[in-house]
This record gives C-alpha cells, sequence and structure tokens, in this order.
C-alpha cells in the first residue's frame, strides 16, 4: 500500500469538490435513487438536457 502526501491529498479533495456543483449533485442524486439505467432516463429525472448528464457522468467516471 502506497502512502499520499498531505498535497496530494488536499489535490484530489480538492479536484472532488469542485466537480459538485448543483448539476452534478442532482445527477448523482437520481442516480442513487434509480440506479445508473440509462443516461437518458437520469436526464429525465434530473430534468436536465441529456448533453449535460451524458458529459458531466463521463467527466466523473
Amino acid at each position: 500500500m502506497s502512502t499520499i502526501t498531505a498535497d496530494e491529498f488536499f489535490d484530489s479533495i480538492h479536484r472532488i469538490v469542485s466537480l459538485l456543483d448543483e448539476e452534478n449533485i442532482a445527477i448523482l442524486r437520481t442516480m442513487k435513487q434509480h440506479g445508473p439505467r440509462n443516461l437518458l432516463g437520469i436526464a429525465r429525472k434530473a430534468k436536465l438536457p441529456y448533453t449535460t448528464v451524458y458529459n458531466r457522468v463521463t467527466k466523473l467516471e
């Protein structure tokens, strides 16, 4: 098991937090409630455009 430095840890936390805006939170919440079925269904339930959901899920992976 490797050990990371404090700087590496805080850099990774910063990256995660910077990705969590309102739209990403809505996508993740919908995926949690309804499962990661298909992106079109997630987009409809989160009330976001399909392209937004597709781009953001791809970036979050």
